[in-house]
């Protein structure tokens, strides 16, 4: 008896969470970052929420700027979150790695488990960059923005 309720109970708690998908743009138009002018950074894409720990981002680009000199942009694939993310400072965020592959260099996109599970209309994210153009590195934080896209309905006849 303790095995079929416990049976139930994780089949309830599987069916609970639909996948959901979403608009995800990023801005940040002026970036501290030691040059004048200031940077920008953009990322656009779809960001699908299968459950706890469970997302991907997927289509779109990300687009980092510094001066004329400086232009980086990549087409993102499709990248999932890691499942072994084990940070020392964002403690208890998603971690999407190397969301630009055709970057010089690398940028992770940070975000709380939280802020993807409530998904509100606006939040913080957060971008570390690494080797940039094989020298630069920082942090940079840009306002989000989450838009729900329509949901197909299936009709079961």
């Amino acid at each position: 008896m303790k095995t079929i309720l416990a049976g139930l109970l994780s089949i309830s708690s599987i069916m609970s969470f639909a996948s959901t998908s979403y608009d995800l743009n990023c801005q940040n138009h002026e970036i501290d970052i030691y040059t004048n002018p200031a940077g920008e950074f953009n990322l656009e894409t779809t960001l699908t929420v299968n459950g706890p720990n469970d997302y991907f981002i997927e289509g779109g680009y990300v687009k980092f700027l510094v001066n004329e000199y400086f232009d980086q942009y990549a087409n993102i694939i499709k990248v999932n979150n890691s499942l072994d993310y084990r940070p020392r400072v964002y403690k208890n965020h998603a971690k999407f790695g190397n969301i630009g592959k055709d970057i010089f260099g690398a940028i992770d996109f940070v975000v709380p488990h939280a802020t993807l599970l409530e998904a509100p209309e606006k939040f913080q994210g957060t971008f570390i960059l690494s080797h940039i153009e094989d020298h630069w590195g920082g942090t940079i934080t840009a306002q989000c923005s989450l838009t729900p896209k329509d949901q197909e309905q299936a009709t079961f006849i």
